[in-house]
Parts: C-alpha cells; sequence; structure tokens
C-alpha cells in the first residue's frame, strides 16, 4: 500500500511540476514572427526559475520587434529614395524617345533602358511589399478578374517573345475573381512568363487557367541540362532563387509565401512548368 501510494504521489507531483513548463512551452509554440506586443504570460505563484526564462523570452521578443521594425523603415526609406532617380532617368527617356531624328538602333537601346527602369520599380515595389505586414498589404487587395489580367499581360510580353520566335498561347479561360493587390499579381505573373520566355528560343509558351485560380505557364526547355534543372528546382526549394533577368524566383516565392499563393515548380527535361495557385479571399 506504501509503496502504491508513493508511486500516485510521484507521479501527480511531476505533474503539477511539469505543468507550468507545459504551458510556458505552448505560449511559446504560438508565437509568431511578424506579431506585435507579444509576451509570455506566467500565473502570479510561479516558481522564480519560470519567472527568468519568461523575462529572458520577453525581453527576446522587444529586441526582436525593434529589429523588425528597423528592417522594414530601412527597406522603406532605400526604396523610395532610388524612385527618385528613376524617375529622372525615365523622363529623359521618354522625352530622348520623341526625337525624331534618332536612329532605330538608338532608340532600341532607349527602349531596353525604359524596360530596365520598369524592372527596377518592379523589384522596388515588390520589396516594399515584403517590408509590409501582410495585415497591410490586405487592405490594397481589390475583386480581380484572373482572365482578364493574364490575357493583359500576355499582350504585353507579345512583343518580347516575338523577338525571340517565340508564340504565347493561351488557352481557353474561365471567369475566375479573386480578391488580391492587383499590382503583386501582375508582378507575380509577369516575371513567371519573363522566366519562361528567357528559356525559350522559338516554339511555344503555354498559359492555362483553371477554375480554382490555378494559372500554369508551361515552355519547352531549349537551354537547361537535366542537372541544371535540378539545381533550379533546388534553389526554389531552399528559396535562394537563381541569378537572371526578371525578379529572380527566390523573390517571387518570398511574394507567394507573403500573399499566401502556392508556387509550385515542376522539373523536366524537356519542358519547364510554372503553377501558382491564388488564394480567392483575403491575406493569411
Amino acid at each position: 500500500i506504501v509503496s502504491l501510494f508513493l508511486c500516485f504521489f510521484i507521479s501527480w507531483a511531476s505533474g503539477w511540476l511539469v505543468r507550468p513548463l507545459k504551458e510556458l512551452a505552448r505560449q511559446i509554440q504560438q508565437l509568431t514572427p511578424d506579431q506585435k506586443n507579444q509576451q509570455i504570460y506566467l500565473p502570479e505563484n510561479s516558481s522564480i526559475e519560470l519567472e527568468i526564462i519568461a523575462d529572458a523570452m520577453n525581453m527576446y521578443l522587444r529586441k526582436n520587434e525593434r529589429f523588425i521594425e528597423r528592417e522594414r523603415d530601412f527597406i522603406n526609406m532605400a526604396s523610395h529614395e532610388l524612385r527618385t532617380p528613376l524617375s529622372v532617368i525615365d523622363g529623359v527617356v521618354k522625352l530622348s524617345l520623341d526625337d525624331n531624328s534618332l536612329s532605330g538602333s538608338t532608340k532600341n537601346r532607349l527602349f531596353r533602358i525604359q524596360d530596365a527602369i520598369g524592372n527596377v520599380n518592379e523589384m522596388i515595389t515588390l520589396l516594399l511589399v515584403l517590408a509590409k505586414d501582410p495585415a497591410r498589404v490586405q487592405e490594397s487587395s481589390e475583386l480581380i478578374f484572373l482572365d482578364k489580367v493574364l490575357t493583359e499581360i500576355s499582350n504585353e510580353y507579345a512583343f518580347f517573345a516575338a523577338d525571340k520566335n517565340v508564340s504565347i498561347l493561351l488557352a481557353e479561360m474561365p471567369p475566375v475573381e479573386i480578391f488580391a493587390p492587383l499590382q503583386m499579381v501582375k508582378c507575380a505573373l509577369g516575371n513567371l512568363l519573363r522566366n519562361a520566355l528567357e528559356h525559350s528560343h522559338g516554339g511555344n509558351i503555354f498559359i492555362t487557367l483553371e477554375q480554382d485560380s490555378t494559372i500554369t505557364i508551361k515552355n519547352r526547355n531549349n537551354q537547361l541540362t537535366l542537372q541544371e534543372v535540378s539545381e533550379l528546382y533546388s534553389r526554389l526549394a531552399r528559396k535562394k532563387g537563381r541569378n537572371g533577368g526578371g525578379l529572380g524566383l527566390d523573390l517571387i516565392g518570398r511574394l507567394c509565401t507573403h500573399c499566401n499563393w502556392q508556387l509550385v515548380f515542376t522539373p523536366d527535361v524537356e519542358t519547364i512548368t510554372f503553377s501558382i495557385t491564388f488564394s480567392r479571399s483575403s491575406i493569411n
């Protein structure tokens, strides 16, 4: 009887001692990186050991919050400062293009400069979005018709595709509506299409839109070997991206994660396929 009583008492005492630790661990697991004013709470009768741990954790949370705010302020400041010289360059290019005395080759160089300015502006906009809380990004969401946006983007890149002897083929698209930031949707789709064009030298790029708001961009692989395709897939999986035109797959991947969209890359020796599924409602 005494042995049974001792076993019962030890079991009860262990549970009573471990219960505050379990509660502390539960609160730590519920912490999220982007949420402000987070804090660990303990009952008044907690032990001094738990109070020391909770105080250290709360101090770390405050330091982390200040660090995130400094990073966001820096990105905001740097992004806004970069827009001023870009606006000046863009204005000079537009004035130069109005000069009828320019040769065709000179105008082509100016168009390339203008295209580069557009790419940098897209990157700045994306950095500003990634520096914001997802909840703040949701404030700029609006009702978007994906089929119409996809048609507009395809028409914008038609000239670039024709220059590379590539045809952009749109399958018959159903009317699909989502609620999302329009500029970010165009940024993601435009840069995925740009990446597809950069890896194409002749042939077709096939684009489909499904009713579940999934867009698939598939092009024939004319450049990458099996090893390079495998490396590209690995970099995307690790979100390290790759060098090249456009914003790079790492930033597009970060954008999709930030906006609660799903980006999938299907590696193949003959084709390169990207699929992006947009959430129909708000951003998490």
